[in-house]
């Protein structure tokens, strides 16, 4: 006993200790969604150091949990720890592109994803992150590229799906969106009912917006101005003969049908 103590002493207590015990400890938490003791034995492991495992997939764990528990300033620094262990970490870049994207950074967040695509082009992970990004960004036909990408890559991907159906639904392509729905359900997507919400949503406007179009084709039909003169010398057509009659008329000249007058 007295042996160890002076070897501790000698060249620390630290250099005796791994924090791998933390790091499964750790997980376990995280199984268990309890992120605050997580976060306690992560935090361990980081200041004791680990052997079995590696420091810059430990900090983006940390980082992870500190943007589950709302500390996206945290996550931040977290994850550029990460990327200082290790720049070619793909999965420390998508991850700090995700908590770009959480506090509405997307040009940073795009940045991040991009290069975690460009390190592992079959990481689908960060290329469904990259879907959504361009959404966020009101770039659909962009998410739709890449979203199509991943979902070919790793057709099991449920989140892939769901953005996919929400960047369909954006450019109008209703029946993709709602076939893109189903399959992200069939595999678990949780916030199915969120993009289900959306969907149905934007068919709305858009029909609205088709009524509103149709309408205007009416008006003009029926109110045709004619070079050069005023309102009051404007023809207003018949809507039961099809006669143009004088604006200032009330009634047709041929079927005495009372006259539709629309003005903006």
């Amino acid at each position: 006993m007295n042996f160890i103590k002076r070897i501790t002493k000698r060249i620390g207590f630290k250099s005796l200790v791994s924090g791998d015990i933390h790091v499964s400890r750790g997980l376990k938490a995280l199984d268990l969604n309890d992120y605050h003791q997580a976060e306690k034995e992560l935090e361990l492991a980081v200041e004791l150091g680990v052997r079995k495992y590696d420091l810059a997939e430990i900090y983006t764990i940390l980082g992870k949990t500190y943007k589950n528990l709302g500390r996206l300033d945290e996550a931040i620094v977290t994850h550029k720890k990460a990327l200082d262990v290790n720049p070619e970490y793909h999965k420390a870049w998508n991850n700090l592109g995700i908590a770009y994207l959480e506090v509405n950074q997307y040009e940073e967040a795009e940045k991040c994803m991009k290069r975690a695509v460009e390190l592992d082009p079959s990481y689908t992970f960060a290329q469904a992150s990259l879907g959504a990004v361009y959404i966020y960004q009101e770039k659909p036909w962009e998410a739709v590229k890449v979203l199509e990408k991943a979902v070919a890559l790793n057709p099991r991907m449920g989140i892939a799906y769901g953005n996919l159906a929400l960047a369909y639904a954006l450019m109008g392509r209703f029946e993709e969106a709602r076939q893109s729905l189903k399959k992200a359900t069939v595999l678990g997507y949780e916030n199915w009912q969120v993009i289900g919400k959306r969907i149905r949503a934007l068919e709305k406007l858009e029909a609205l917006e088709y009524e509103d179009e149709l309408e205007d084709l009416r008006i003009s039909r029926l109110i045709r101005p004619q070079k050069g003169k005023q309102m009051n010398d404007m023809a207003i057509q018949c809507t039961n003969c099809g006669q143009f009659n004088s604006f200032s008329s009330t009634r047709c000249v041929r079927c005495d049908a009372l006259l539709e007058r629309l003005i903006h």
